[in-house]
This record gives C-alpha cells, structure tokens and sequence, in this order.
C-alpha cells in the first residue's frame, strides 16, 4: 500500500516566469496543454508556468508507460515555452508528488508547498499555496493502488504548519474546494454514491471541514487588504465567487485561465 508522508517543514519552489496560467482537471488527456495555453493567449516567446489543479491522471498505467508519456508531453511543453506544476488530485498515485522533475518542464508538488513566483511584469513575486487531494465518490468501485488510493484524500496541515504558510499570499490552489463554497449541495450522482456508501456522506464532510479549518487559519492571519485567489477544479465546471477577501474559481475540465493581478 503507498503510504503518502507530508513534510514537516513546507517546501519552497522559487522560479521566474513571464506568464502564470492554471488548468483544470485532464485525466489523463494531456497532450493539448500547449495549445490550451496558446488559445487562451499564451505567447510564444514568453516563459510560462503552467499550474495544474489536480486529476492529471498520473499512475493509472505501469510506471514505464506513465514515464514515456511524461517525456512525450515534456517535449510538447518544451516547444511551447511552458513549466508545469502538477497539484495531486484524487485520481493520481501520491507517490508521484515529492517535488520531484521525472523530466525538465514537468514537476509533482507535494502537499504544502509554497511557490514563489517572481513574474515580468509584477514588481514582488506571487505566493502560491499549493495543497492537494480529496475523495473519490465512485470509491466502492475502484481498485486499490490501480485507480484508488486510500491516501489519496485531502488532509488539513497541522498547527505548526499552518502557521508557516505566509501572511501575505497572493494565492491558494487546492484540488477540492472548502464547506461553504460552491456547490454546497451535492448532485445527483454524488447523492447515488452516498446511497451506495454509507461512510462517504460522513468522510465528504469531514474532509470539507477540514478544508474549512486550513482556509479559516489563512483568513484569519491574512492581511486584510491582501486579496487572495483560490483555484481549484474537480468538480467539472466553471464557477467564480468571493467569500469575504478570498475569491474562489472553479475550473471546468482543461479549462485554462491566465493570471492577471
């Protein structure tokens, strides 16, 4: 069984980069992010980093397989002139994410980690807090370390580590999204899964609440004319709402949105 260890202390990532996008969920359909980022105004010339929200769908082949994928996306993210950093979604093995580059445009970001970006055109760098994971509705019916996880949920830093995340953060990337925001009710077909299992209801709102706990710390130690952004995806749709100083965004599935400050 993969066992994912969260560091004590948070990882620091500090790159420069003209451009910063974020894409939406791709299970496994990652060919395109090049063009993505060039239909939604990517320049050629400039150096982009890319950061992906979760579901990119790393593990669900043979390690062999997942690596020549790897180096044939790497190649595509060369031409373009693209960085990318992967968050851990609910369909990816965690034992990808330790920061790690298996190739030179492509890194794995562990679990509470923060990116310092200084970008062209901003004069102090942007602070990302980056934290993945969250739970499979369809969990019944996976298959353990093939295409679920046990590991693979959302768990909120400690108190130590929430007192490291910066009080001046531009912005927060998450997988799943925090109690309270959009949507606050369940669909149809996660209805379906509860029904089907009887621990979900109870593990979806525990692991919503502890998403709550992490936001609330930032919030709370936020200063309060710092406007933050919240990107996430898993949900499959767009989706733009502002909760007090904290504007959350929803990316649907390889939705690509640039980042304008």
């Amino acid at each position: 069984m993969n066992v994912y260890v969260k560091r004590k202390r948070m990882d620091t990532i500090r790159k420069h980069f003209d451009r910063l996008y974020f894409i939406g969920d791709t299970h496994a359909k990652n060919m395109g992010i090049g063009k993505w980022i060039r239909s939604a105004g990517g320049n050629a010339l400039h150096k982009k980093a890319a950061i992906h929200v979760g579901d990119f769908g790393i593990g669900f082949k043979n390690s062999d397989e997942d690596e020549l994928e790897l180096r044939a996306l790497n190649t595509i993210l060369i031409e373009h002139r693209i960085y990318l950093f992967i968050l851990r979604g609910n369909h990816d093995d965690p034992k990808w994410f330790d920061n790690s580059n298996p190739v030179s445009n492509i890194t794995f970001i562990k679990d509470h980690t923060l990116l310092e970006f200084a970008l062209t055109d901003k004069k102090d760098p942007v602070k990302i807090y980056c934290n993945g994971g969250a739970i499979s509705i369809d969990r019944t019916h996976r298959v353990e370390n093939r295409n679920y996880w046990v590991d693979e949920k959302f768990t909120c830093p400690s108190d130590s580590e929430l007192l490291e995340i910066p009080t001046d953060l531009d912005i927060i990337v998450t997988h799943n999204r925090p109690l309270g925001c959009h949507p606050t009710v369940y669909n149809k077909a996660v209805m379906q899964w509860c029904w089907n299992d009887d621990q979900l209801d109870f593990d979806l709102r525990k692991e919503q609440k502890e998403m709550k706990r992490m936001f609330d710390s930032i919030r709370k130690r936020n200063n309060i004319r710092n406007n933050i952004l919240h990107y996430f995806g898993h949900y499959h749709w767009s989706h733009k709402e502002r909760i007090g100083d904290i504007a959350h965004i929803t990316l649907a599935m390889k939705e690509v949105a640039e980042y304008r400050h």
